[in-house]
């Protein structure tokens, strides 16, 4: 297997760079044992090259979450509801401070090793090493964690001097290594070392990968296990960026699983698929507010916002599916229900926005485009391009109505452009679809250092967004909303995030039926073939 480029150092995976987040609702994956293929095949598509496979490190996305539901498993699963059941622990107890689990006894890495506390502690071990740069760090693990095994009384405990509004829900995505996997989790850019049903047994790099069920699986979540009726031998995940082209090798047959966003559902609406709707992609632009950026300025950032059209975006960007959003936390099931959004949002005035314009200083010259003190008011546009043809659509629209008041912006298209984000690259405005279910983990994307000391890759310094999160995380689970929600609306006001449209993504099944598990991944566990 080839080795590939380690990408910078991302935001929290659970903000979902790019993508959905949390436990999704999981329809049925109940198959018949009449209808059931046991031991076939099961394919399926991703958007894009994952990175590095080392489930701890690397550039946090959609693909790389799908990888790891394959080889990984969690202390704890999630159900649809937000419920917590067992997984690896068998049980487990927790306060905004600690979290205890007791583990199960016959768990096995798939390397055949046993399954420890200590081998456990291994994976929040090299987490919590500094020097590692995961973007689990501070995400899904609190910076001063703490945490001790127990094997004689198999159980692990990991407390924190810091209160967590949410430790026990952040401690749920967490994936857990063993074997050779454990003891050198570098190790594991392009192979897998877990205790997932499936493990890695081949790769076409840049195309595909290949997992085989592991025939000794029974700790999965609700029970589930490797001899359950419709489980497949093998489970391949193929590369397609094309969201047109994976909806026709869905229909084709070629395809079991796949996630589309766009127009191309349409065209589903017949082939007697199975289907997930879930909230994903939320429409979020933000502002580089980098020193030297046009962003950096407060005024700027409302003129520009009030120059666009959000309603008319909105309806573009999700081919008329979209809803209103009403906070930025919009994975399911979210812990908190708080609308931070409405009356918070600058309303569409583009006459206004060319005043204000004027009035700072940006002049107009013959081509209508504007300079202030000989600097042109160019920006770039940075989004992702994998997202179907209707964001697309969205961003030549936002170029047009920023162009109306005098902006130059360029659209800078990228299937991997978190790499752009949390490198530090060249991008002025993007278009953001981070997803969360989980307000305090919007702290790692909006707090703190810039790339490439930091995950805070627009620049935002908002006091009032600091000091609502010190407060609230000393407040546990719901209790601690109304805090969040302060916090988050300060975002909105300062426009530090500009919230457009809530998306909603459709998981499809071809002669294939599923739950989907954490960081709305497809859980492996549950995929069971018919005919």
């Amino acid at each position: 297997m080839n080795a590939r480029p380690a990408f910078a150092v991302a935001a929290a995976a659970a903000v979902a760079l790019f993508a959905v987040s949390g436990c999704a609702p999981g329809g049925s994956n109940s198959t018949s044992a009449q209808e059931a293929v046991t031991g076939g095949q099961a394919t399926i598509a991703i958007a894009a090259d994952p990175g590095t496979l080392n489930p701890l490190a690397g550039n946090p996305s959609p693909s790389s979450y799908q990888l790891m539901a394959i080889a990984y498993d969690h202390l704890v699963a999630r159900t649809a509801d937000g419920k917590f059941q067992a997984n690896l622990a068998s049980s487990w107890e927790s306060t905004p401070t600690s979290a205890k689990f007791v583990l199960r006894d016959d768990v096995k890495c798939s390397d055949g090793s046993a399954l420890t506390p200590s081998v456990v502690a291994k994976t929040f071990a090299w987490v919590l090493d500094k020097k590692n740069s995961s973007p689990w760090l501070g995400a899904f693990i609190p910076v001063d964690a703490k945490v001790t095994p127990d094997d004689a009384n198999k159980t692990l405990e990991v407390t924190s001097a810091t209160p967590s509004s949410f430790l026990l829900n952040s401690l749920s995505y967490m994936p857990i290594l063993c074997g050779s996997g454990a003891d050198n989790p570098a190790g594991l850019a392009t192979t897998t070392s877990g205790t997932g049903m499936f493990k890695l047994t081949g790769e076409t790099p840049g195309q595909s990968f290949t997992f085989s069920v592991r025939p000794e699986y029974v700790w999965g979540p609700a029970g589930a296990k490797a001899s359950d009726a419709g489980v497949p031998a093998t489970v391949t995940v193929k590369i397609v960026a094309n969201e047109a082209t994976r909806a026709n090798l869905l229909i084709s047959g070629d395809v079991n699983v796949t996630a589309l966003t766009g127009a191309d559902r349409d065209r589903l609406k017949n082939q007697n698929l199975s289907k997930i709707d879930i909230p994903a992609n939320p429409g979020l632009i933000f502002f580089n507010q980098a020193a030297g950026r046009v962003g950096a300025d407060k005024s700027i950032r409302s003129t520009l916002s009030q120059a666009l059209d959000l309603k008319s975006i909105a309806s573009v960007a999700s081919g008329g599916r979209g809803q209103d959003l009403k906070s930025i936390v919009t994975g399911t099931p979210s812990v908190c229900s708080v609308d931070t959004i409405s009356g918070n949002v600058p309303s569409f005035d583009a006459e206004s926005a060319k005043k204000a314009l004027d009035a700072a200083g940006w002049k107009a010259g013959s081509d209508g485009l504007r300079s202030k003190d000989g600097k042109a008011l160019q920006l770039k546009f940075l989004y992702p391009s994998n997202r179907g043809t209707e964001l697309v659509a969205a961003a030549e629209l936002i170029q047009k109505e920023l162009r109306a008041i005098g902006a130059d912006l360029t659209l800078v298209g990228s299937d991997n452009y978190a790499s752009v984000l949390f490198s530090g690259g060249d991008w002025d405005i993007v278009w953001g679809p981070f997803s969360t279910e989980d307000p305090s983990v919007w702290t790692i994307l909006v707090n703190g250092a810039a790339p490439p000391n930091g995950r805070n890759f627009a620049s935002i310094q908002n006091a009032t967004y600091q000091a609502k999160t010190n407060e609230a995380v000393t407040n546990a689970g719901e209790e601690s909303c109304p805090l969040w929600g302060e916090a988050e609306a300060a975002l909105i006001k300062d426009n530090d995030i500009l919230p457009v449209v809530a998306n909603t993504q459709t998981i499809y099944g071809n002669k294939a039926k599923f739950n989907l598990g954490i960081l709305g991944s497809v859980d492996a566990t549950s995929i069971r073939m018919s005919k």
